[in-house]
């Protein structure tokens, strides 16, 4: 990647919160292609995709009648596997989405399970209305794929949930750092502004002569250099860090299949992490890598992985067994790879080259 991509993760501006008295509203995205999953209008059918404690509220819900309400302390499982029947998954989409909101500040938690695999997705505080939306992946076994929604709030504060929806709401804009955006008009309406030192999103303003952000605006901006470094803006233009400032996980080599690379430019104190990319450096010494990977003290989620020195050509990635979709290959030949899930307990990784039929 010869320059910095920004990779904008757009959404539109939904309505706020209507009141009891007004009409239902619908779904609006501004122009985002979506889909419906569950709106929880029907109460006798849809309990029939949920286990745990919840009730079917109308102070939970955003549009129509009713949302769904998880107490403090409880959790629910939602069977999105048949829930999903009929439809292809994820397909086009690359989102979901849902509204969560709460009286007082909550703290909600969401994770996947996926063929006896939990994927750790959202970790996130309510605070009146929040929009959430977690990247998707391919299931190993769709049939069988449940989504958990945790209320780990201490207090005794309810979170309403309501509006699953599927979603394709990425755009991608070539920039070579982000000082460049200036005012950039996106293709769906939006502006991009920077503006001492932030990034901002929202809508042209001809009174400020500006970008007035949108409140509590889903959106997301990431920047990515060459090496796989991430940094992000909210819709603020506040930024949001994301690597970690050392390593928090510990790789066995097995097979004397690869080594651990210590001496990388950005690696400072020699653990085989390398803080200016947030990636794990590993030099494979075998074309098939097998490495275990376990969390240091606490759990790790989206941890990435560096690995040079493999054949040429499409490798492929599993974790556990499961397909790991989120792999480059750069011009040069290294591989960068992003763990989807959770790391709690000692992982098995294995890196191999794809083989091709000849016909």
């Amino acid at each position: 990647m010869s320059a910095a991509r920004l990779l904008v993760i757009l959404f539109a501006s939904l309505s706020t919160l209507r009141a009891d008295a007004e009409p239902a509203r619908a779904m609006d995205l501004g122009g985002v292609p979506f889909t419906n999953v569950m709106d929880f209008e029907s109460p006798t059918t849809d309990r029939v995709y949920i286990t745990g404690k919840v009730k079917f509220e109308k102070s939970a819900a955003f549009t129509g009648k009713y949302g769904i309400s998880i107490p403090a302390g409880q959790s629910i499982r939602v069977r999105m596997g048949a829930a999903l029947i009929g439809r292809e998954f994820p397909g086009r989409w690359k989102y979901f989405g849902f509204h969560a909101q709460s009286s007082s500040p909550a703290r909600l938690r969401v994770r996947w399970h996926d063929a006896g695999l939990a994927r750790e997705a959202l970790s996130v505080d309510v605070d009146k209305l929040s929009r959430e939306w977690i990247e998707l992946f391919a299931p190993a076994d769709l049939g069988k794929l449940e989504l958990e929604l945790i209320n780990e709030s201490a207090e005794q504060v309810s979170i309403g949930i309501d509006d699953f929806i599927l979603c394709d709401p990425e755009l991608v804009v070539q920039q070579p750092d982000q000082s460049t955006i200036g005012l950039e008009r996106t293709q769906l309406g939006w502006y991009l502004e920077s503006k001492e030192g932030r990034i901002y999103a929202g809508r042209w303003d001809p009174m400020s002569g500006g970008v007035r952000p949108i409140e509590n605006s889903p959106l997301r901006v990431i920047f990515m250099d060459a090496r796989g470094k991430q940094f992000s803006f909210d819709s603020n233009g506040l930024r949001r860090p994301t690597i970690d400032p050392e390593a928090l996980l510990d790789f066995t080599v097995l097979d004397e299949s690869a080594r651990i690379d210590r001496n990388s430019a950005g690696d400072s104190d020699q653990d085989g992490y390398d803080e200016s990319s947030g990636s794990y450096q590993i030099h494979a010494l075998l074309p098939t890598v097998s490495l275990r990977a376990s969390p240091k003290e606490k759990s790790v989620d989206r941890s990435m992985l560096e690995i040079v020195n493999l054949p040429p050509g499409e490798v492929r990635v599993t974790v556990e067994g499961q397909l790991v979709e989120r792999v480059h290959r750069f011009p040069d030949g290294r591989v960068l790879i992003e763990l989807p899930i959770t790391i709690d307990r000692p992982t098995l990784i294995e890196i191999r080259p794809v083989e091709v039929n000849p016909e």
